[in-house]
């Protein structure tokens, strides 16, 4: 076990050759040594509460009816109290602390701690760095291609003219094909499903509309609709049914001009924000312009070289030999018909390989919907996963459950199954080769990015608990509340890489209590803490190598990773039915001091845990599937004590849920907290067995 903050050795951070490293930046990722044999001693369920020292005080306190859980407390050792508004997970510690309520310290707050840490370094060196380099590369490239005569330097300078103008309003696109400004004036309206009057294929303009941190500034978002331009525009390798010949020819004819031009003039720029951005999301799913380049000479001998319309040729073939997509990112709105065969769906991935300037991420959980979305519905009810189609009920949509039971959640599976959201055809076939899949990741594999490692990290969460460990932890209602800070987190994780993260689509078809033993509890979860620990240190040793934090950032950073090895170490304590000692009692009672260090100097709004995410888009019914964190909870937990007795704490939890949305109607967290403050929808009706209604 960690006890102090690692010192990293000087690591090179340059990517492999290939653009889709197996292990990435996994060499800056310590695995964590977490040895315990748990044995506290069990206490029979279902309890008496009256028999708790201090269940008449928090029946008589008024910052949460607590009456509200009764049973579940009686029932399974512990339960959570909905709040009606609150989006501060700090300030609950200290609440607690002053009304003399035995502290709990929650794998929610530390997983939110973790999320600020994440989505603030990545907000700062967008808008302070990556936002005015980018601005500078596309005038550049703007220009280089204004001089061309060609038809391929026509689309290229139109190109960079919609990006230049979105990240500058008040840029001169004159020289620019007038289908530009339709571009832009597609952006703005940002409907949906149109055809691009510059690629001719469809593309989903409700993409542009700016989303998580980038609603926070002006320059933000328009750094936020630049990079979908260049994220989600691919120059297509191959004619097809979304692009009609020879329409392909010319794409690729510009993705070669675009390339040699990046290669000539800012492929440093280009390069520093794909690395920064690799180390938090991971490497691109499309081709990129460095893929690109490497063909053009290895095919043609440079761009001289594909005037021969042989050279030419070769290129593009060698090109259809390189790795093609993963994930199907609604690139022409690409239609299959029905049976559902999964080969289909690699029909839309084939046909939209191509290259893309600074291509969206491949991430897991979009690969795991991408294949387990289009099957026909064999079942009889309404799942909240089926979607009509013209071929008749089809799996449009996927859940968060999908990605907690390829994570490791038997409760997960069971859910779903119970649902009716597994009755689909090839359904079990196209699971179990995910499954088979990710269980072959090593722990380096795991660890190869930050995104990667967060979801690594939420693995020991998902888990029942062993024997030995408290009662109320042993529950099959804890299993369902692992499951559900699993999926909040998730959450945050999707909300904070919205840019950068490669959305999946489906095609179309009163008196003073006595003095308890301890100033309160830590959620004992060693292994969760350890993990999330490990990588706090990737975070800050990646970071710093790559010049990314300031000061202030670096020491945040430290001290999380330092605080989560703390709670390691007490978890251990507490498993083993060792007494707190003077430091530890001191550091749970003010947690929320504790917790200050970790964000001082972070805007307020960047701490709130109100935030929503789009994950999936189906076409077939042109809605999104939304995944949205509400106002703070608060678990109450009978926690055990080393002296044997038994006492109420209660600590900040998170509130879950998952809705569908008009594509036009994608949410920012501003319109999530508007609807939240309004109507919020219905929690998952699983949670019924930990949540009081």
């Amino acid at each position: 076990m960690r006890t102090l903050i690692a010192v990293f050795a000087l690591l090179p951070l340059a990517l492999p050759a290939q653009d889709t490293p197996p292990v990435g930046f996994a060499d800056l990722y310590e695995p964590p040594a977490v040895t315990v044999t748990p044995a506290v001693p069990p206490y029979g369920l279902p309890l008496d509460l009256t028999s708790l020292p201090n269940w008449s005080s928090l029946k008589n306190q008024t910052l949460f009816d607590v009456t509200r859980i009764q049973g579940l407390l009686a029932q399974n050792g512990f339960g959570v109290v909905p709040a009606a508004s609150g989006d501060d997970i700090i300030q609950p510690y200290k609440t607690l602390k002053n009304l003399g309520i035995p502290v709990l310290v929650t794998a929610d707050s530390l997983l939110h701690i973790y999320h600020v840490q994440f989505d603030e370094t990545l907000r700062e060196v967008e808008e302070r760095e990556f936002y005015p380099s980018l601005l500078g590369l596309t005038r550049t490239l703007a220009g280089m291609m204004a001089v061309q005569s060609s038809d391929s330097g026509r689309l290229a300078a139109a190109y960079f003219a919609v990006a230049w103008k979105l990240l500058d309003p008040a840029a001169d696109i004159s020289f620019a094909d007038p289908k530009a400004a339709v571009e832009l004036a597609l952006i703005d309206a940002h409907a949906g499903f149109q055809a691009s009057p510059l690629f001719v294929y469809q593309e989903d303009y409700s993409q542009y509309v700016p989303r998580g941190h980038y609603t926070r500034s002006a320059a933000l978002q328009r750094y936020f609709r630049a990079m979908m331009w260049y994220g989600r525009m691919a120059f297509l390798l191959k004619n097809s049914d979304i692009l009609p010949a020879p329409n392909a020819e010319l794409q690729t004819m510009v993705a070669a001009d675009v390339a040699d031009a990046l290669a000539r003039d800012g492929y440093p720029v280009w390069e520093r924000i794909y690395m920064v951005t690799s180390f938090y999301v991971g490497a691109a799913d499309d081709l990129t312009p460095r893929e690109y380049l490497d063909a053009i000479q290895a095919a043609a001998g440079g761009l001289a070289g594909l005037s021969d319309p042989a050279r030419f040729t070769a290129l593009r073939a060698y090109l259809a030999n390189l790795r093609g997509p993963e994930i199907y990112g609604g690139t022409g709105n690409c239609q299959i018909e029905a049976p559902y065969d999964p080969s289909k769906i690699d029909d839309c991935l084939d046909h939209s390989k191509g290259m893309r300037f600074m291509g969206q991420r491949f991430i897991p959980d979009s690969y795991i919907f991408q294949n387990l979305v289009a099957m026909d519905y064999l079942g009889q009810g309404q799942p909240f996963t089926m979607s009509p189609s013209l071929a008749g009920p089809v799996r449009g949509f996927p859940r968060g459950l999908d990605v907690m039971d390829l994570l490791g959640s038997a409760r997960a599976r069971a859910i779903l199954q119970a649902g009716g959201d597994t009755d689909y055809r090839d359904y079990e076939q196209q699971r179990q080769m995910l499954v088979d899949r990710f269980a072959a990741f090593s722990t380096a594999e795991w660890n190869r990015n930050l995104y990667w490692g967060w979801l690594y990290a939420l693995k020991p969460l998902l888990a029942p608990a062993p024997a030995g460990y408290p009662s109320f932890m042993q529950t099959d209602a804890w299993t369902d509340r692992g499951l559900h800070t699993a999926l909040a987190s998730w959450t945050e994780l999707r909300h904070d890489t919205i840019l950068y993260a490669k959305q999946s689509y489906t095609p179309i078809v009163t008196s003073l209590p006595p003095r308890p033993p301890a100033a309160g509890y830590v959620e004992p979860q060693p292994e969760f803490y350890a993990r999330l620990a490990a990588l706090t240190h990737m975070t800050r040793a990646g970071l710093d190598r790559l010049a990314v934090l300031d000061a202030a950032a670096r020491r945040r950073l430290d001290y999380l990773a330092a605080v989560l090895d703390h709670l390691a170490g007490i978890s251990v304590k507490e498993l083993t039915n060792q007494p707190f000692n003077d430091e530890e009692d001191n550091f749970v009672r003010n947690f929320g001091t504790v917790l200050d260090d970790t964000v001082f100097g972070i805007d307020p709004v960047g701490l709130k845990t109100t935030l929503a995410a789009d994950v999936h888009t189906d076409g077939n019914t042109g809605q999104v599937l939304e995944e949205a964190v509400g106002y703070v909870d608060w678990l109450v937990v009978v926690a055990p004590q080393a002296d044997g007795s038994l006492w109420l704490a209660a600590g900040p939890s998170f509130s879950y849920y998952e809705f569908k949305q008009p594509v036009s109607a994608r949410l920012t967290d501003e319109a999530w907290r508007d609807l939240l403050a309004k109507q919020k929808p219905a929690r998952p009706e699983w949670t019924a067995s930990f949540v009081g209604r």
